[in-house]
């Protein structure tokens, strides 16, 4: 296993991501068209969906549609990815192409739908968290690879993906690093490029338009999205290609797949200098007699170079699995851990190995938090440690310092328990206070008193408290709220500081349109109230009376509600 490890630390970012470069210029057109064939319809979705959802004056209207036909766009671009990471990995391998049946295609389209649709969710709470982000990124990146529809168990393709997000964690946050910074200069470029664009056809062309026309006017979110849209388009196939050799690489540390291509790299190349040296050969010695009899016996020397060769690679594959299973090499073969099976599903699975990641990123920092606590204790209270008896002199002054400091800070420490008691002790809650708010009322002469500060009870005690006081403008009022908190307490209106005494009539007779006589009565009172209060009026002994027996057919009616 360490052998292994110390062959993958060969790959270094800077080294990886050249690698992809290779690999993407290796890449025939045909796969480019593959993914931009899912990548820009999502991307023209999108940005017509952000136009219109900001723009739309209707766009409510109709916004369910436009997000399920976002999201079947989403998983149609995320489907063609993963094919994209097949291509990708057929010619990484150098083997043909696989050959896509109806039922693979399927699971491809199950898995990459059961799974991709989460990282919206997950992408943006690691990103606050900011400690997992780097590998639940990569765990998504990682199901294009390994959700490319060999398997219909989700679960399987969930676990593959997030071992192999676990695995060379330096180099997965160097390259997001990298590729973070890479995209800000890209994207800083692009918007250039499309904000100056309308200016130099203007400039070289005369071609006016509409945004040569209003300059500051593509200055908007638009904008901003169709930007970012094509820096996706030209930034993704990079990191598509940078995990596909992760996967690639992950995987050879348990199948030796990275050993196996180098092989047949080096069985060709030597195919191709066996065949050179031959034809030298003929060039340089022999006759056109020799020549064509050591041409047929190289030829049939070079086949059968050719057939051991293949047949080397074969038989060296099964000579090291059987090496490595003998008894005295077991040792050396990392110990198999034992995967339980769960109950939990796909996403109790996915918290779990977030949570097992979290911890064991945590323990090297708890480690050096303790250690670095533990070498600020010593530097700072080093010197005040007890001497060994053995060093003790009669003239040693520092063993007295020590003890006279020991002593400060045994009493400083009674002090602080002292007063720490003592705040504790007297600590009090004010109740005194607290029952003064809890008996307080609610001021009758502002407008923002609400009927719900006090029950209908209260009120009517009120108002007979200010009739009596002569206010009758205040208690007809407090008549009035009365009222409202009554109808609130049966659940007929609701009480809200933005209602108007309009708004609370018309939410009465769609609530207690089976009860006229309600009505009639509060819209009797509220009249009144409404011509007394704001319009200043005089108070009549009829006026009250009215109003105290609609109140009284209020009270009545609610009851019975």
């Amino acid at each position: 296993m360490k052998q292994k490890k110390d062959r993958m630390a060969e790959k270094g970012t800077i080294e990886i991501i050249e690698a992809a470069t290779q690999l993407l210029r290796q890449l025939p057109l045909d796969a480019y068209a593959l993914y931009f064939l899912g990548s820009l319809p999502f991307i023209l979705g999108f940005l017509y969906f952000w136009a219109d959802m900001s723009r739309g004056a209707l766009a409510y209207q109709y916004a369910a549609e436009a997000a399920f036909s976002m999201t079947a766009l989403y998983i149609w671009m995320k489907c063609w990815q993963a094919v994209f990471c097949v291509r990708l990995q057929a010619n990484l391998l150098g083997c043909s192409q696989p050959t896509w049946t109806l039922w693979r295609v399927l699971r491809l389209i199950a898995v990459q739908t059961a799974i991709q649709p989460l990282c919206f969710i997950a992408l943006p709470v690691s990103s606050v968290l900011l400690l997992p982000f780097a590998w639940v990124y990569a765990f998504f990146h990682n199901v294009s690879v390994t959700g490319n529809g060999k398997t219909s168990d989700i679960g399987a393709v969930y676990r593959e993906g997030w071992q192999q997000a676990k695995l060379f964690t330096a180099q997965n946050h160097i390259f997001i690093m990298i590729y973070s910074l890479f995209g800000i200069f890209v994207f800083l470029n692009l918007a250039i490029i499309i904000y100056l664009f309308p200016k130099l056809l203007s400039t070289f062309l005369g071609i006016e338009t509409s945004f040569s026309r209003a300059t500051w006017g593509m200055l908007n979110t638009t904008l901003l999205m169709a930007t970012i849209g094509l820096s996706y388009l030209v930034l993704n196939p990079l990191a598509k290609t940078v995990y596909v050799l992760r996967c690639f690489y992950g995987e050879s540390l348990q199948t030796g797949a990275d050993l196996k291509v180098e092989l047949q790299r080096f069985a060709a190349s030597a195919k191709a200098a066996v065949t050179v040296i031959f034809l030298l050969g003929c060039i340089s010695f022999g006759s056109p007699a020799d020549m064509a009899y050591g041409a047929k016996n190289d030829t049939a020397r070079i086949n059968k170079q050719t057939t051991d060769l293949a047949i080397s690679a074969f038989e060296l594959d099964n000579s090291i699995n059987e090496v490595i299973s003998k008894r005295e090499y077991r040792w050396r073969l990392p110990k198999e851990r034992v995967v339980k099976k769960e109950d939990a599903g796909i996403i109790g699975k996915f918290i779990s190995g977030l949570m097992d990641t979290i911890k064991d990123w945590l323990k090297p920092v708890i480690k050096w938090f303790i250690s670095a606590i533990k070498w600020i204790m010593d530097k700072l209270f080093g010197w005040i440690k007890p001497v060994p008896a053995e060093n003790i002199s009669p003239g040693n002054w520092m063993q007295s310092l020590r003890i006279v400091l020991y002593a400060l800070i045994f009493i400083a420490a009674l002090i602080l328990g002292f007063v720490l008691w003592r705040v504790y002790k007297n600590y009090q809650p004010d109740k005194t206070a607290t029952a003064t708010v809890a008996a307080s009322k609610p001021d009758i002469a502002r407008e923002d008193t609400l009927a719900d500060e006090l029950p209908a009870d209260s009120w009517l005690k009120m108002a007979e408290d200010l009739m009596s006081r002569g206010d009758r403008r205040s208690a007809l009022r407090a008549l009035y709220l009365a009222s409202l908190s009554l109808l609130a307490r049966e659940k007929v209106i609701i009480i809200a500081s933005f209602k108007s005494n309009r708004e609370y009539e018309r939410e009465l007779y769609h609530k207690a349109h089976h009860a006229p006589e309600l009505l009639a009565a509060f819209s009797g009172n509220m009249r009144i109230f409404e011509g007394i209060w704001y319009g200043m009026h005089q108070i009549s002994d009829e006026t009250l009376r009215i109003f105290k027996d609609n109140q009284t057919r209020i009270t009545a009616i609610a009851d019975k509600l």
